[in-house]
């Protein structure tokens, strides 16, 4: 019940729009969600029980739980404005940053996007989030190919969960295990992250995990999918580092502002981010992010 102008015509004139919109543009609209016909009519019943609440010195705890069945997950695009999706994008944000529980699916979608990740990763953590893979299930409705939906080795139902942090593929453990090698060298202290699916679709700007993922994946193709065989740990290794090595020389050679101008990075960030990680670091020029041949260090 409600004596509200704003509520009750939202709730009846503006509703369906609201819902479209995903409660996104609705001031209160966690509030809103929650809101529906009483059963008990009249604008009296609504002051009398408002004025019962005015007078309490401690206010009532509302259930703030949506049953399962009413939840409506997202917005329809097409039923916003570019301004009211950049707005709620902004207050998400803004959310998140005094949250410090997991972070809303709006910022895990943008961590797909961040400035430190390649093209390549962008698709690929992108089609991850996203479910976009064929795999699994997805070809129990392929005739004749009703046998890719299992792993070869594990034998049970594949899924990029599956390849990325449970498959028995030669090579996975081990790329997962050369992250913490390099995080050991640049903070000194032990990291064996569980890197469970959330980990990593939420991994943002670690280059180590996406690109440990992005690997996982790329051998994975190359054994189910090119059968080119398996990789062996010495060439999972140099994969590895190569990988890392390019994220290094990419970092160095955005610093360029006459070339990059204002989408440069600054050199003590760069330097910032990849000190203590370098080979033969203390023989380093200052300058040595103009150089070339600089490699990481996991040694």
């Amino acid at each position: 019940m409600s004596d509200s102008k704003y509520a009750i015509e939202g709730l009846t004139k503006n509703l369906a729009k609201w819902e479209d919109e995903g409660f996104c543009t609705v001031t209160n609209g966690d509030l809103m969600r929650l809101m529906g016909p009483s059963g008990i009519p009249g604008n009296k019943g609504a002051d009398i029980l408002a004025g019962i609440g005015a007078e309490k010195s401690q206010p009532d705890i509302i259930d703030s739980i949506i049953r399962p069945e009413l939840t409506m997950c997202g917005a329809k695009l097409s039923a916003m404005t570019q301004k009211e999706s950049y707005q709620h994008t902004l207050e998400c944000r803004v959310a998140a940053g005094k949250n410090e529980e997991a972070p809303p699916w709006q910022l895990l979608w943008c961590a797909t996007c961040h400035k430190d990740f390649l093209r390549s990763i962008h698709f690929f953590m992108w089609m991850l989030i996203h479910g976009g893979y064929k795999v699994g299930k997805y070809w129990d409705n392929i005739p004749g190919h009703q046998e890719k939906a299992f792993c070869p080795l594990c034998e049970e139902y594949e899924s990029v969960d599956h390849i990325l942090t449970q498959c028995n593929m030669p090579g996975r453990e081990q790329i997962w295990d050369l992250g913490p090698k390099l995080w050991q060298l640049k903070t000194g202290k032990d990291l064996r992250p569980t890197m469970g699916m959330g980990e990593i679709g939420a991994c943002g700007a670690m280059k180590h995990v996406s690109e440990s993922a992005h690997l996982i994946w790329r051998i994975r193709n190359e054994r189910v999918i090119q059968e080119k065989g398996t990789a062996s740990e010495r060439e999972v290794q140099n994969r590895w580092c190569k990988a890392i090595d390019n994220r290094l020389s990419l970092d160095c050679v955005l610093t360029n502002s006459m070339h990059y101008g204002k989408k440069s990075i600054k050199k003590v960030l760069v330097e910032k981010t990849w000190c203590r990680v370098l080979k033969d670091e203390d023989t380093l020029p200052k300058d040595w992010i103009r150089g070339t041949g600089v490699l990481v260090d996991i040694s």
